[in-house]
């Protein structure tokens, strides 16, 4: 009985080896040449074979150019895209708005107070004030307005702060509101 298993198990592990294995790939078999005899029955018949060489060259460029004309199923069609143009206000406003002025306020007192109590020390009034400078960049600003150049240097002097969160949204913010401005001169 012991036997028979071993040799079970010996010819189950020699077919997993042989079947499991990776097979070498078949080797390209190369053409033969043509022979005098070839030639002279082609020849009788008016038909010219070519060589080799030159037939395998034109095989070769017939793939290419039938693979070439092949829709790819891959490549898609990119739809085009339609840009909408900015519509241009047809009145700027007047006056600013009073919820602009006070989220401007708002931000203004948190940068003292950050700036007071220092950099490290002052993460609430920092974040309070990034977060409604982001605000404010969606409030328009009016050129007319007689606030309007306060806030600008208040804005500007926001710039300088000494924490670089507070000053790179004030110049994003001052950038954006000075190029409105500009927009709304004739």
């Amino acid at each position: 009985m012991v036997k028979i298993a071993n040799a079970m198990e010996r010819s189950n592990l020699h077919h997993r080896l042989v079947h499991s294995a990776v097979k070498p790939l078949p080797v390209l078999m190369k053409k033969k040449n043509i022979t005098a005899e070839s030639k002279k029955k082609t020849a009788f018949w008016g038909l010219k074979k070519n060589d080799d060489q030159t037939s395998n060259k034109t095989h070769g460029v017939d793939e290419i150019k039938q693979n070439l004309n092949k829709a790819d199923d891959c490549k898609r069609a990119t739809p085009m895209i339609q840009f909408q143009t900015k519509k241009q206000p047809a009145l700027p406003p007047k006056k600013n708005d009073a919820e602009m002025l006070e989220l401007f306020q708002i931000a203004k007192k948190s940068a003292d107070v950050a700036n007071a109590k220092g950099i490290l020390a002052a993460k609430e009034e920092t974040c309070i004030c990034v977060e409604t400078l982001s605000l404010l960049i969606c409030y328009p600003i009016s050129s007319t307005a007689k606030e309007t150049r306060l806030v600008m240097e208040k804005l500007h002097r926001l710039t300088k702060h000494k924490d670089r969160k507070i000053c790179n949204s004030a110049s994003s913010l001052h950038q954006h509101w000075t190029q409105s401005i500009r927009d709304q001169q004739p």
